[in-house]
C-alpha cells in the first residue's frame, strides 16, 4: 500500500485511537492527500495518541500543516515528534501548539541530530508559551533550545505549576562547563525532583568531573567504560554515593590480564540500597583470549546479598562455567529480582537455563525472564514459571483493590 492510500484510509477511519507514522509516508503523499489527512489531525475527536518518527523535516510545507492541525485538535492527549528538523516558522508553530492546544497532557520533541536549534529567535517564543500552558503533564525538550537565564526562568515558573511532573532533557553534544552550569540552573530553579535527563548520556561528559552525577537529574546513566578500570571505579563509587541514580547500565570490556577489574561493580551493588536496574554489557576485547582469570566472584557475591536491584539485563560473554552456575543460583534465590534478560555465548548456552531451571518452581519473585540468542528446552520451566508468577501479581492485585478474583486458576 503506498503513502496515498495509507493517508487516505487513516483519514477515513473514525475510530482511530493511537497512530504511528514514519514521517517518509506524509512527505511522499499528493498534496490533496496531505491536505486532507492534516484536516483529519485537525478535526478527529477519537485520536488520542500520534507518534512522528523518521528523518522528518519540519520545514517543509506537509510538516508545517500538520503542526497547524495539532495547534487546532482537541481529542489528542500525547504526540511524540521523534528525528524532528525545524526552522524558525515550525518554531513559531509548535509555540503556538503550546499556547492554543488545551487537551495535550504529554508530548516528546527529539529534533534530528542534524537540527541545530541555537536559543533565540522563534525558539523563545516556546518560553511564554509553554509558562502559561496549564495541561502538559509530561515532557521533552532539545537542551538546546533556550539559553541557561530562560531554563531558569522556565525552571523557576516550574515550581509553581503542579500539573507539569517531568521534563526529560534531550541533547547530542554538550560541553562539561554547559552541563555544569545547567545543572547548576536546574537546582537553583528547584526543579531537580521534576527534570531528568536522557539516558544516552555521554561519558566524555564526565571523564574528569564525575561529579556531576551528584545533580539529582541523573536517575538513569548509561556508560561506556570499555577497558578504562579506573574511570568505571570513579563512576561507581560516585554513583554509590548518591540516592538518585535507579538505573544503569554499563558496558565494559576487561582485560584478560586484569583480575580485579569487576571489583568496582561487586563494590557498588554491596553499598547501594536505591539502585533498581543494573545492566551489564560486558565485551571481551580480544575473543581468542582466555579470560579465566576475570572473576565474577566478588559481584556474585554482592548481588545475592543485594536487596534493591529488581532488574537484570546481563551479558554472559566472558563468564566461567562456575560462575555461570552460581549467578544462576542466586537469581533463583532472590527475593527481588524479578525481571531478567540473559544473554550467553553459544559454548555456554545451554548452561544457565539449565541450571536456573533446578528448583526454579520455588521461585515466585520472577515475573519476565529472557534468553537472548539461544533456545534451550530448560529456558521454557524458567519462562513458564515467570509467567505463572506475573498471573500471581495480576490476582493479588486485584485482591488488595477488592476485586472480584476468578474462582478457579
Amino acid at each position: 500500500m503506498d503513502s496515498t492510500h495509507l493517508l487516505t484510509a487513516t483519514a477515513g477511519y473514525a475510530s482511530l485511537r493511537e497512530l504511528a507514522l514514519n514521517f517518509s509516508f506524509l512527505e511522499q503523499a499528493f498534496d490533496d492527500c496531505s491536505n486532507k489527512f492534516s484536516e483529519y489531525l485537525k478535526n478527529s475527536d477519537t485520536l488520542t495518541t500520534l507518534s512522528l518518527e523518521g528523518d522528518c523535516d519540519f520545514r517543509d510545507a506537509c510538516g508545517k500543516r500538520v503542526l497547524r492541525a495539532l495547534r487546532d485538535n482537541e481529542s489528542i492527549l500525547s504526540i511524540k515528534l521523534e528525528d524532528i528538523l525545524f526552522d524558525n516558522e515550525a518554531l513559531y508553530l509548535m509555540a503556538s501548539v503550546f499556547a492554543k492546544n488545551t487537551r495535550l497532557r504529554i508530548i516528546h520533541i527529539h529534533p534530528a541530530y542534524k537540527c541545530v536549534i541555537d536559543g533565540g529567535g522563534h525558539s523563545d517564543r516556546w518560553l511564554p508559551s509553554l509558562t502559561r500552558n496549564d495541561t502538559i503533564e509530561e515532557m521533552t525538550l532539545p537542551f538546546q533550545i533556550w539559553r541557561p537565564p530562560q531554563w531558569l526562568e522556565f525552571f523557576e515558573v516550574l515550581s509553581l505549576k503542579q500539573i507539569l511532573k517531568m521534563i526529560t532533557i534531550a541533547w547530542f553534544e554538550i560541553s562539561v562547563s554547559d552541563m555544569n552550569e545547567f545543572c547548576m540552573v536546574i537546582s537553583q530553579g528547584g526543579a531537580e525532583e521534576r527534570v531528568t535527563f536522557n539516558p544516552a548520556f555521554d561519558l566524555s561528559l564526565y571523564d574528569n568531573n564525575f561529579s556531576l552525577i551528584r545533580c539529582k537529574s541523573f536517575g538513569d546513566i548509561q556508560a561506556e567504560c570499555e577497558d578504562n578500570a579506573p574511570q568505571l571505579q570513579k563512576l561507581t563509587a560516585e554513583v554509590s554515593a548518591v540516592s538518585h541514580v535507579t538505573s544503569l547500565t554499563l558496558s565494559i570490556s576487561p582485560l584478560p590480564t586484569e583480575v580485579d577489574h569487576l571489583s568496582p561493580i561487586a563494590s557498588l551493588i554491596k553499598a547501594t540500597t536505591t539502585l533498581k536496574k543494573l545492566r551489564l554489557v560486558v565485551t571481551a576485547t580480544d575473543k581468542a583470549a582466555n579470560y579465566k582469570n576475570v572473576s565474577w566472584t566478588a559481584t556474585i557475591e554482592s548481588l545475592s546479598r543485594n536487596q534493591s536491584i529488581s532488574i537484570l539485563p546481563i551479558d554472559l560473554n566472558i563468564m566461567k562455567a562456575e560462575d555461570i552456575e552460581k549467578l544462576a543460583d542466586v537469581i533463583r534465590c532472590s527475593d527481588n529480582i524479578g525481571r531478567l534478560c540473559v544473554t550467553v555465548e553459544e559454548r555456554m548456552s545451554d548452561l544457565f537455563p539449565k541450571h536456573l531451571s533446578r528448583g526454579i518452581a520455588s521461585n515466585y519473585t520472577l515475573v519476565s525472564v529472557q534468553f537472548l540468542d539461544h533456545s534451550d528446552p530448560n529456558a521454557f520451566d524458567v519462562t513458564d514459571t515467570a509467567r505463572r508468577n506475573c498471573g500471581l501479581v495480576a490476582r493479588a492485585s486485584q485482591l488488595r483493590m477488592g476485586a472480584r478474583l476468578e474462582r478457579y486458576v
